[in-house]
């Protein structure tokens, strides 16, 4: 507006019924409007309506005093109609956030309760894993133990075992070969005897022999010396016989005669 012009009296009364519709009109998450607010915005709607230049000239100045009067009391139930509702505003304000706090520390109660019940079945947990892991390892460790032992004891019976086979099989080595031994020297002192007996019989059959081919020959001498008399005998028989014979062909010879 420049300087020496009349000022236009729609201009404070349009910022006056912004401000009342401002503070009347109801704000997002406030709920309805107050009952100050709006009877502030209805006076302010009827009151302050805009007018024209011709319109304002036709007002004196008891009716502007009284107006700017009206205005001042308006103004100050206004303000205090607005601070009111700042007080009340944030005194929901305040109760949100204390009902958001507490909520916040509810919930955070109950997240912090069920992570300490969680941590306290991961600790029960973890002293099971390790009860498990302390019975496990100590089992492992005695199955290893007995394993150690199964295995020295299998490998100290595997060398008792083979020095037994060993010691056995010496042993019939030596039964065997004293066995040789012995049927080797019955063998030779039975050869040695039947050797000697062979001899001896041998000696004693050629001995036999001799004696019975001596016998035999003696025999055979004394036979033939005896059939030699008797054929002598028979002989002389005979030749008696036959000088017989003669003598009396000759006898009867000389008697055909």
């Amino acid at each position: 507006m420049s300087e020496g012009a009349h000022p236009d009296p729609a201009e404070p009364a349009a910022a006056l019924q912004e401000i009342v519709i401002t503070n009347g009109r109801q704000r997002p998450g406030e709920g309805t409007p107050t009952r100050a607010g709006a009877s502030a915005a209805a006076l302010g709607a009827a009151e302050v309506a805009p007018c024209s230049p011709a319109a304002a000239d036709r007002y004196s100045d008891a009716d502007l005093d009284g107006l700017a009067l009206k205005l001042d009391a308006h103004s100050r139930q206004l303000r205090a109609d607005l601070l009111a509702h700042l007080a009340d505003c944030q005194r929901r304000a305040e109760e949100r956030q204390r009902e958001a706090v507490a909520a916040v520390a509810s919930s955070a109660a109950r997240e912090l309760a069920a992570k300490e019940q969680e941590l306290a079945r991961t600790a029960a947990e973890l002293e099971r894993q390790r009860e498990i892991l302390r019975r496990t390892g100590g089992a492992l460790f005695k199955a290893a133990r007995w394993r150690r032992q199964h295995t020295l004891g299998c490998m100290a019976w595997r060398a008792w075992r083979e020095r037994a086979a060993r010691q056995g099989r010496v042993k019939a080595v030596a039964a065997t070969v004293n066995e040789y031994d012995e049927r080797r020297r019955q063998r030779g002192a039975f050869h040695a005897w039947r050797t000697e007996a062979a001899s001896q019989l041998r000696l004693r059959v050629k001995a036999q022999a001799a004696a019975a081919l001596q016998e035999e020959r003696a025999r055979i001498w004394e036979e033939s010396h005896a059939s030699g008399a008797q054929q002598a005998k028979r002989l002389a028989e005979v030749e008696a016989a036959l000088a017989a014979a003669l003598e009396e062909r000759a006898r009867l010879e000389e008697n055909m005669k």
